[in-house]
């Protein structure tokens, strides 16, 4: 799954990404393993003239405990699907441009890609 934070001050990639498993995903902090850092990458697109975005961006690995069942909030996620990463790893590499990409939000192409690269996942 993946969801996304912002970093209050003194707060660690890992704690970001537990405080949103609960307001993204429905699940508490048992319901995961602790959260693994990967890695960091910068995240640039322009939607129009007028906006776009640009940050500093971390992907950190959350693995579910069994048992845990994902609750997505319909106000911060519009889909959820679950795919084996060797198939989400062909879908990706497929991707040419992933600012308008149907499926997958631009950041989450981008970090995905450079772990799948780095051989971390």
């Amino acid at each position: 799954a993946t969801i996304s934070s912002h970093l209050r001050q003194g707060e660690s990639y890992e704690e970001a990404a537990l405080k949103r498993l609960p307001e993204e995903l429905g699940l508490s902090s048992e319901d995961a393993q602790r959260p693994k850092y990967l890695l960091k990458f910068r995240y640039k697109v322009r939607y129009n003239d007028t906006c776009g975005e640009n940050e500093i961006c971390a992907l950190v690995m959350c693995t579910l405990r069994n048992g845990a069942l994902i609750k997505p909030n319909p106000s911060e996620i519009s889909e959820c699907k679950f795919v084996e990463l060797a198939k989400l790893k062909k879908e990706l590499e497929s991707i040419k441009d992933f600012s308008s990409h149907p499926n997958y939000c631009p950041w989450s192409i981008i970090g995905l890609k450079k772990a799948f690269t780095e051989g971390l996942l």
